[in-house]
């Protein structure tokens, strides 16, 4: 009867073993388009057998565990490859947004730019003109205008970030609160059923991990319990077992407009922006970071470039009522911003001024404070600029003049320096009445009616910006000045009193100490230095007017001889008698440069006086439209349209690089998934196999019974008799 007995059991451990593959099987199919599922596989262990004194006797079978099919390794390069496609994936989409906005020609510059420069070029042909004029402001009103469209559309760009790190924060924080319910569950099932995995759940879990990686880089760590630790960042906590922290969008500590990202654990919150890395959120930085922000402040520049450089041409002109030519734009000079950090605990506000556009960098800067030293880091290349008498007095970085205009700086205080940051935004036309145009030069160079010579003279204005050095005679007693830029001698052999302002071409400053012989000064863009020198003389002082204000002094030149001339009526510049000629070498006294050609005769004169009803003079329109080819930006070496096609090309190149990484991310991370898939996904073959073959187990086990009823029934029969 024992034996009977056996064969019942082992027939119904069969039946049971058979069902348990027949569930599982309808369980993969039924699963197969569900996400992150893992096809699962019944196991099974053959019974204990019992033995006798014929043999062990075979006890049947035991279901011992529905096995999750998954690749540990696979998984988390799934994980991994997630978060690197997101991430190249929103920096694609982000730079082929400004790449379309810089290169479209309805938001572009360059067509303004080149309109504008035309119009100068229009007007240069027929100065008097109302309608020649009235282009210009035309011109001039629609490149304002495409300032301010790019300033919004950049804005919006760096909303759209904000904005991404808001949905993102928002989506962590859900799947982080689900991933913690679902550590409990599943600690707390393993726990019930004997460490019996909860495949479900965890293929859940798996799904939750995933998608968290589609917004940010995690790492992951199993527990003995069951549970899975999430980390982001350098290794910030987010999910702790059946706890999980919490995302917050925070404000950069400089700048509150723009977001940042932190972990808040219980009642402190740590800045976790500088180390994230992959998914959505590293995209959007990213983005912001490399493309945008430097886009921005290029295009920050630009104006500046084109607003001073116009500004400083047209001022040294004369408009069409005879009055000296004012800005044409609106100036940009004082639009740069300093930000203090939020932890500041100084009082200090620094004064800005852009003084040179041409010398700016296109960059950032952090000054910072740390004991008694001052520095000043360019954000684009990490160059450190040690300060030398701030905050005491004014200090130049690349253009920009910074200075400490109230309060105390603390130990330890930082300032975020922004020289370009908001001058598309304020680019504007100044002038609104067409006469007001300076066409004309305001000073003029008349042949005498006897000069009896070959010689012929042009003239034109030297500008604030010109290049001026500065060079010590003998014993540092005399100076001589020469403008670097046309090559003229502007002043010769004055004698130096210590502190007295020296004033050229709309240029005034000083020089104090004891300068020793050959010792140099300059100023350069605006910008004051000093050679290597031996002395002790130090420049500064410096001040800057549209002209030189004795621009429009009659000044008479009489050649004396083939080779000299001289002045008469000249306020600046020395020597006056007996100077020296060359035929074709500048001339410069009181900010004007006279280059007279050819040979003159003896007494022959050119005088130089105001440029009265010169209402057909196109010399300043010429040299307004001529700025068009001249290296005004990045040291000299850029036109504004070269910075233009610059920038366009920079950010095509970011675009066209972010686009070819999106597409072999996107490539790897189908094959990963290709490769999970054929560990881990649902086969309809492999599973229809796989209930035929069930189903036939079932069926023989149910015969095992049936025979084994039928034995029992004949026993009990034969004992019956």
């Amino acid at each position: 009867m024992a034996s009977m007995n056996g064969i019942f059991k082992v027939g119904v451990s069969g039946l049971q073993a058979a069902q348990r593959g027949l569930d599982t099987a309808g369980h993969n199919i039924a699963n197969i388009n569900t996400p992150g599922f893992s096809r699962q596989s019944a196991e099974f262990v053959t019974r204990p057998a019992y033995g006798t004194g014929n043999g062990f006797i075979g006890n049947g079978v035991s279901t011992n565990t529905i096995r999750r099919i998954v690749d540990g390794f696979v998984t988390a390069e799934l994980q991994v490859g997630t978060s690197k496609f997101s991430e190249a994936q929103t920096l694609a989409d982000f730079s082929g947004q400004l790449d379309n906005l810089l290169a479209s020609s309805g938001t572009s510059l360059d067509a303004s730019m080149q309109g504008l420069f035309s119009a100068f070029s229009d007007l240069s042909t027929d100065p008097s003109s109302t309608v020649a004029r009235d282009l210009v402001l035309s011109q001039g009103a629609t490149l304002a205008q495409r300032f301010g469209v790019l300033e919004q559309r950049l804005s919006a760009l760096s909303g759209g970030v904000n904005e991404v790190l808001r949905t993102s924060v928002a989506e962590i924080n859900g799947l982080a609160g689900a991933l913690a319910t679902l550590n409990e569950e599943i600690a707390r099932n393993e726990g019930r059923f004997q460490q019996q995995p909860p495949n479900d759940l965890l293929d859940q879990r798996d799904e939750l991990v995933r998608r968290l990686a589609e917004h940010i880089d995690v790492s992951t760590i199993p527990q003995d319990n069951g549970a899975l630790n999430v980390s982001v960042g350098s290794g910030q906590a987010l999910v702790t077992g059946s706890r999980a922290s919490e995302l917050v969008v925070t404000s950069d500590p400089f700048d509150p407009s723009q977001a940042h990202v932190s972990v808040r654990v219980g009642s402190v919150t740590s800045d976790i922006t500088a180390q994230i890395s992959g998914g959505k959120i590293s995209g959007a930085l990213t983005f912001a970071d490399t493309v945008l922000e430097p886009a921005r402040n290029q295009v920050g520049l630009l104006a500046h470039g084109l607003s001073a450089a116009m500004n400083e041409r047209h001022q040294l002109g004369q408009d069409l009522l005879g009055a000296r030519g004012r800005e044409l734009f609106t100036s940009l000079a004082n639009t740069a911003r300093a930000l203090g950090h939020s932890a500041n605990t100084g009082t200090a506000t620094l004064a800005l001024e852009v003084q040179s556009p041409s010398a700016l960098s296109g960059s950032d800067y952090v000054l910072a404070r740390s004991g008694a030293s001052y520095s000043v880091t360019r954000q684009s290349d990490g160059q450190v600029t040690t300060l030398t008498g701030f905050p005491a007095g004014n200090v130049v970085v690349d253009g920009v003049s910074i200075g400490l205009a109230a309060g105390t700086i603390d130990d330890g205080d930082q300032f975020l320096i922004q020289p370009t940051a908001l001058a598309a935004k304020q680019f504007a036309v100044a002038l609104t009445d067409p006469s007001s145009l300076a066409a004309a030069l305001p000073i003029r160079v008349t042949p005498g009616t006897a000069n009896t010579g070959g010689a012929v003279a042009t003239i034109s204005v030297n500008a604030p910006s010109d290049n001026l050095k500065v060079t010590f005679g003998a014993g540092g007693t005399t100076f001589t000045v020469v403008d670097e830029t046309s090559g003229a001698t502007l002043l010769s052999d004055v004698t130096y009193v210590a502190g007295n302002p020296i004033a050229v071409n709309g240029v005034s400053f000083t020089i104090s100490g004891a300068p020793g012989a050959g010792d140099t000064f300059a100023v350069v863009d605006k910008a004051l230095s000093a050679g290597t020198n031996s002395g002790t003389g130090q420049i500064g002082g410096l001040s800057l007017s549209s002209a030189d204000p004795n621009l429009a002094d009659a000044v008479t030149l009489t050649f004396t001889s083939a080779t000299t001339f001289d002045v008469t009526g000249a306020t600046t510049g020395t020597p006056v008698t007996n100077v020296g000629f060359v035929s074709g070498a500048p001339i410069s006294f009181n900010g004007w440069t006279v280059v007279v050609t050819g040979t003159p005769a003896v007494d022959d004169t050119f005088t130089i006086e105001p440029n009265l009803g010169a209402v057909g003079d196109n010399r300043n329109a010429l040299a307004l439209a001529s700025l068009q080819t001249q290296g005004s930006l990045l040291g000299g070496t850029a036109t504004y349209l070269d910075a233009y096609s610059q920038l366009v090309g920079d950010v095509a190149v970011s675009t066209g690089r972010a686009q070819a990484d999106t597409a072999a991310r996107e490539a790897l991370l189908n094959q990963i998934q290709t490769q999970r898939d054929s560990v881990s996904g649902v086969n309809l073959d492999e599973e229809a196999a796989n209930l035929l073959r069930y189903q036939q187990a079932y069926q023989a086990s149910a015969e095992v019974i049936a025979i084994a009823n039928e034995t029992f029934d004949s026993l009990l029969a034969a004992f019956g008799r």
